[in-house]
């Protein structure tokens, strides 16, 4: 994706490396030869542990996105629960990726007078540190405005993206412009978050533009036709259901208007512990007992007889 100007645009992607599978595709937009630098929206907000525990982390927000996402490190941190989910999320340049995990968190503001359950998707990473470099910015504001994120122009790991379906629920009226810069500072329930660009003095030729994407093409499809994203194994190992089902398929038979088929009898299963001993007591016990009680006893011997009879016993 490019975004160009009076100047003209141009698409830059970074030279491959040997450690280019953990880099993001980057986009970035010249103008008249200067680099220009667009600042994300970031903030500090804490989410709910396993345990109740509040945690602080960095979070972006994307209006553009319609999930929110968690990187997997963040959630494993916090101990959230994973729910095994499979869905497709579709990106920029009609890529896609399979997510295959998914969360449920609070979200808090500072002084706890914001919060909001969330879904979060879980994915191995959501953008490089953000800024890549430091900026040194000069925000010109009154003393008692409280930024959302107070090291927003200091490279920072983003744990958290918060989507569309959040996005205007956290916007709260009043705006501030920085004198004669691009700088917007925009009032959320977390704070005053600083949006815009800064001047051209800045080099930064890792623009993020916001692509969520796995190491590589092959990767990604390679991932998506797999059967394990679905759910299904196909391992190489024959499992025990395997077996039974395939000796099933050997020994049924169509005879006389009827199928038959063979017990399946379960492999490598020990043998039962040896019961002759007690059976043999309740059987003396029970002849004891008939021998105390004839009319009983002929009872008895004529049920066995009738079940003798029709078959029933052998």
């Amino acid at each position: 994706m490019c975004s160009g100007g009076p100047g003209g645009s141009n698409c830059v992607v970074p030279p491959q490396g040997e450690n280019e599978e953990n880099k993001s595709f980057v986009a970035t937009s010249f103008l008249k030869n200067k680099t220009r630098t667009v600042l994300l929206s970031s903030v500090q907000c804490f989410l709910r542990d396993k345990y109740g525990l509040l945690h602080e982390v960095k979070a972006l927000l994307d209006v553009g996105s319609q999930s929110h996402f968690i990187t997997k490190d963040c959630a494993d941190r916090l101990q959230l629960k994973n729910e095994k989910i499979n869905l497709l999320v579709s990106c920029l340049n009609e890529s896609t990726m399979t997510i295959n995990g998914g969360v449920t968190t609070s979200i808090f503001n500072g002084d706890l007078s914001f919060k909001k359950e969330l879904n979060l998707l879980v994915v191995r990473r959501i953008t490089d540190l953000t800024p890549s470099q430091i900026i040194n910015v000069s925000l010109d504001m009154p003393n008692e405005i409280k930024l959302a994120d107070y090291k927003f122009n200091i490279p920072g790991k983003i744990d958290v993206l918060l989507g569309a379906e959040i996005f205007y629920e956290l916007l709260r009226p009043g705006q501030i412009y920085c004198g004669d810069s691009r700088l917007l500072l925009q009032n959320t329930v977390f704070g005053y978050v600083v949006s815009g660009s800064v001047g051209d003095e800045v080099r930064d030729n890792n623009i993020h533009c916001g692509l969520i994407r796995d190491g590589d093409l092959n990767t990604t499809l390679r991932s998506f036709w797999e059967l394990e994203s679905i759910g299904v194994k196909n391992e190489n190992c024959c499992s025990e259901e395997d077996v039974s089902f395939e000796m099933f398929k050997q020994r049924v038979h169509f005879k006389n208007g009827r199928y038959e088929v063979e017990l399946p009898w379960k492999r490598d299963s020990d043998e039962l512990s040896d019961n002759f001993s007690l059976a043999k007591r309740r059987l003396g016990s029970l002849m004891r007992k008939m021998q105390r009680d004839k009319v009983l006893y002929s009872e008895y011997c004529k049920v066995l007889k009738n079940y003798l009879d029709v078959g029933i016993i052998e």
